[in-house]
């Protein structure tokens, strides 16, 4: 059975699952002694947790955690799909967490291994099933929070059951086609300045300052960004036993914080490369305009 067909809307998520409400707090509330549960609970770590709980089910939620954590998406989802079939063997819902850790999982995989609409609906269903301000809930809000301006219905997480689709509104979020890039550096007759040039125009700066824009937009939303950027060139004789030679070496001028401007300046200077020969002692500044807007 395949990933996609296993992490779907179905009963495995549903809040709707009858719960053990014997008296005492329910599953996930703090509490400060295990009394304070009630019948079939525990207190773990100052919050109610479920003595009724599948072994194996908790071992494979956390190996989809760990796969998670090192980037294997399609592994992770798969290991969340066998703890909830290993929590349904035993006639159990998964608990909240993993429920949760399992849609932060389905969200940073992807439209490519989950649609969206259907990782939004887990995140959905992961909040109504938990506390508020739960560590595995947040984190699973806080993935979800980044399509927030892919026309992600923020309305339909209020709801008090499930959606089918989550993304019906307009996305505000700029495509790569709808960003204008222009980028000016001076001309000048340095050693060294050309092969400089030429490394930056050759390089992926105009397709990165893309990237930087819809990055910073997502912080300020703001139609145009631009950053003024500082190459510095110095070169130094090199003693070589029989014979000397002068190497200079290009490097940016780094810019504090975040936003388009230090993006960009990142860019350049991972695009500088190595050492460059000259024939003597020598230094030099090459400024950088880098803009963009959204046409």
């Amino acid at each position: 059975m395949s990933a996609l067909s296993l992490l779907s809307p179905c009963a495995l998520f549903s809040s709707s699952e009858p719960e053990d409400l014997a008296e005492g707090r329910p599953a996930g509330e703090t509490c400060s002694s295990s009394k304070d549960c009630g019948s079939g609970r525990a207190c773990v770590e100052s919050r109610c947790q479920s003595l009724e709980t599948s072994i194996a089910g908790e071992l494979l939620a956390a190996a989809g955690r760990e796969l998670y954590l090192a980037g294997d998406m399609r592994g992770a989802i798969d290991a969340y799909n066998d703890a909830f079939i290993a929590f349904e063997r035993k006639g159990l819902v998964a608990p909240p967490d993993v429920r949760c850790e399992a849609a932060e999982t389905a969200i940073a995989a992807g439209d490519a291994e989950i649609p969206r609409d259907q990782a939004a609906r887990l995140v959905h269903e992961c909040a109504l099933s938990s506390l508020p301000f739960s560590k595995a809930r947040t984190a699973a809000l806080e993935a979800l929070s980044r399509l927030r301006h892919d026309g992600l219905s923020l309305e339909r997480l209020d709801r008090d059951a499930p959606a089918d689709a989550y993304f019906t509104a307009r996305p505000l979020r700029p495509t790569a086609d709808s960003i204008a890039v222009s980028i000016s550096i001076n001309e000048a007759n340095h050693q060294g300045y050309a092969e400089v040039r030429e490394r930056l125009e050759s390089g992926p700066l105009r397709a990165a300052a893309v990237d930087c824009f819809i990055q910073a937009w997502e912080l300020t939303q703001a139609k145009a960004a631009e950053a003024n950027i500082e190459v510095n060139f110095r070169s130094r004789l090199r003693d070589m036993g029989s014979y000397d030679i002068y190497e200079g070496r290009a490097e940016v001028t780094e810019l504090p914080g975040e936003g388009f401007g230090p993006c960009v300046a990142r860019v350049v200077g991972a695009s500088l490369g190595e050492s460059i020969r000259v024939r003597r002692t020598l230094s030099w500044t090459m400024p950088i305009h880098v803009s963009a807007s959204i046409q």
